[in-house]
């Protein structure tokens, strides 16, 4: 088999159902006009108009059905991008927020030591103050 064989028969996504589509549509149309051609020959008009009516309805129905759900598969996807999207930023959020914190964390230990110094150096004017006036 050649293909991604995630896909029904390795095809790419929604080929099989183009592929019924396109076997049911003309068989239900031949279908319904050899019918149709049966029952206006034998001058029953209204079961020739029935068939019609039912034929177009039922590719209607074939056709809205193969268009809506590609509708519906590309929005499904565009929601699944989307919150792809939205977890990516999560996570940069909270990448972000980690780094902060860590940024904040560091700053706070450069303040302790700067007050640490600090403290060290007033206790050394103090050591030399005393000892000025010992002299």
């Amino acid at each position: 088999m050649c293909g991604n064989s995630d896909y029904a028969l390795g095809m790419p996504s929604g080929s099989i159902r183009g592929i019924i589509t396109l076997i049911l549509i003309p068989l239900l149309n031949i279908s319904a006009i050899v019918l149709m051609f049966f029952f206006f020959f034998r001058e029953q008009y209204e079961s020739a108009l029935g068939i019609l009516a039912g034929l177009t309805g039922i590719n209607g129905s074939i056709i809205g059905y193969y268009f809506g759900s590609k509708s519906a598969d590309k929005s499904t996807k565009e929601i699944v991008n989307a919150n792809e999207k939205l977890n990516q930023a999560n996570r940069d959020m909270i990448e972000t927020q980690k780094l902060v914190h860590e940024e904040q964390r560091h700053t706070n230990e450069v303040q302790k030591n700067i007050i640490v110094h600090k403290d060290r150096e007033i206790e050394i004017l103090n050591k030399n103050v005393l000892l000025n006036n010992m002299v």
